[in-house]
């Protein structure tokens, strides 16, 4: 039973992924002799491979329509009233935001000094608006990207004139929302000076806007970017702070367990739900609701649940670069865990050696995953990535604690909140101080490197055979890895 359910979750998924990318023939072809083999292997009868095939049809079909809807032009819409769709996103000179009118949505970029919620209704004139023929002019992936959030044009430091705040009247969960995001942002900024309050807005509220660029590109440049946002390592913890609290409450198990997954999504959809952070907190409920249900999951099973469940909600999900890097990095931990058990020196559980050994692992096996995809996307290479993952990684969750204890403090008491502010300080002041030496090392950061989809695919096929040599030497199945 667990075969043919594994066999049409892959069915499923590699149709819908097949059709949002737009793949055809050879590629589809492929999936259907390795679907053929895997049931003949398994000993399944040929209506399983009929059927299996019918899925990837269908699941192909769904995710061709969900990757090539028409987006609307967005001709004629200077001096209109339009409505703000999306929360506003402070960067470092500029606000984005996103209107709509009719079914024409804009991407809009404006001075920073602009105060405007979610709802509002704005006329917006004068400045540069660009249609996706002429953003495909400079960046045709760029264009992809709007063009899968439904954008059809871009404008550039326009004159923005409200005309009604909170088109719904009264009351608004998006406009309350933004409102205490954006005391958040004030008491953040109050409590650390800069640039520690330009991170911790990234690593707590998904607010990375502000960062400075050096800062930015020193940790591109040791590939530890995705602590700079809010990743599946931060949601875990968040959650864990989340259980530790209530956990004091004089309260049975499970309705502790379904108060700390409300607050988490309550925080989720707080933060403005970036795709990375609602894939971690799928991961996290799955596994949490089987667990207390009594049923022993594997994370596998967790992992492929989220990807099937997300995969049929939001297709174009599957082109996200960070839901590709974010499912890539769980699967390189995990095995590399797996086929390391066996292996793992004798070191004492709490001494500094099973420590260095753990951290080592775990980026090593994000890293072998997440590098060619990192590689084809964005032309970045770091060869110092193992050394500084293994160096900053451990001191995230201390940030974590601190940053939240130090507001959570400053609202009873701003001296206790500085004093602790001043302790996570510190904790910064190691990321920053890593990454500065690490980026400047000669040699060891490579930019602007491309290469062909079908090199990383050959890498991923070579990276499968090499874990199932893994696995045939040391006398395991696949199937161990599934259960």
């Amino acid at each position: 039973m667990r075969s043919i359910l594994l066999l049409i979750f892959i069915a499923w998924v590699s149709g819908i992924v097949a059709g949002v990318a737009g793949w055809v023939g050879w590629w589809l072809l492929g999936v259907v002799v390795v679907a053929v083999i895997l049931t003949i292997k398994n000993k399944q009868g040929w209506a399983l491979v009929t059927a299996l095939t019918a899925l990837l049809a269908l699941g192909w079909g769904y995710g061709w329509l969900a990757g090539h809807q028409v987006v609307s032009s967005c001709e004629g819409v200077e001096g209109k009233v339009v409505e703000v769709v999306s929360r506003p996103e402070y960067l470092e000179k500029q606000l984005r935001f996103v209107v709509r009118v009719g079914d024409c949505q804009i991407l809009v970029s404006s001075s920073p000094w602009l105060t405007i919620s979610q709802k509002d209704q704005v006329v917006i004139s004068n400045g540069r608006i660009q249609s996706l023929e002429e953003v495909e002019d400079f960046s045709i992936g760029y264009a992809e990207y709007l063009r899968r959030r439904g954008i059809g044009a871009t404008w550039f430091f326009p004159d923005v004139e409200i005309v009604r705040v909170n088109s719904l009247g009264g009351w608004s969960q998006a406009t309350e929302t933004q409102l205490l995001s954006n005391a958040l942002r004030r008491r953040i900024q109050t409590l650390f000076v800069e640039p520690d309050a330009s991170l911790v807005l990234g690593m707590l509220l998904a607010q990375k806007g502000t960062i400075p660029k050096e800062i930015t590109q020193q940790f591109q440049a040791t590939s530890v970017s995705h602590i700079l946002a809010i990743s599946g390592m931060n949601v875990s913890i968040i959650a864990g702070i989340i259980y530790f609290i209530l956990s004091w409450l004089p309260m049975r198990k499970s309705w502790q367990t379904g108060l700390m997954l409300l607050v988490l999504w309550l925080y989720i959809v707080f933060i403005g739900a970036p795709v990375s952070v609602v894939r971690a907190g799928s991961f996290i409920t799955v596994v949490v609701v089987l667990l207390r249900l009594s049923k022993l999951v594997s994370l596998p099973t967790a992992l492929v649940t989220t990807v099937v469940v997300y995969a049929t909600v939001d297709p174009l999900v599957m082109l996200d670069v960070g839901w590709q890097l974010s499912v890539s990095a769980v699967i390189g931990i995990f095995f590399i865990l797996f086929v390391t058990k066996q292996t793992q020196p004798r070191l004492n559980k709490g001494g500094i050696g099973i420590w260095f050994y753990n951290g080592m692992i775990v980026s090593l096996g994000a890293s072998l995953t997440t590098w060619p995809l990192i590689m084809y996307h964005f032309g970045n290479v770091s060869l110092v990535s193992l050394l500084a993952n293994m160096l900053v990684v451990p001191v995230v969750p201390i940030i974590l604690v601190l940053a939240p204890a130090s507001i959570a403090l400053s609202w009873l008491w701003m001296g206790g909140g500085l004093i602790l502010s001043w302790v996570t300080h510190w904790s910064i002041n190691w990321l920053l101080g890593v990454t500065a030496v690490l980026s400047q090392w000669p040699g060891m950061y490579w930019q602007d490197m491309t290469i062909p989809v079908w090199l990383v695919w050959v890498y991923i096929v070579g990276l499968i055979g090499l874990v199932h040599l893994v696995l045939w030497w040391q006398k395991r199945s696949w199937w161990e890895v599934w259960g």
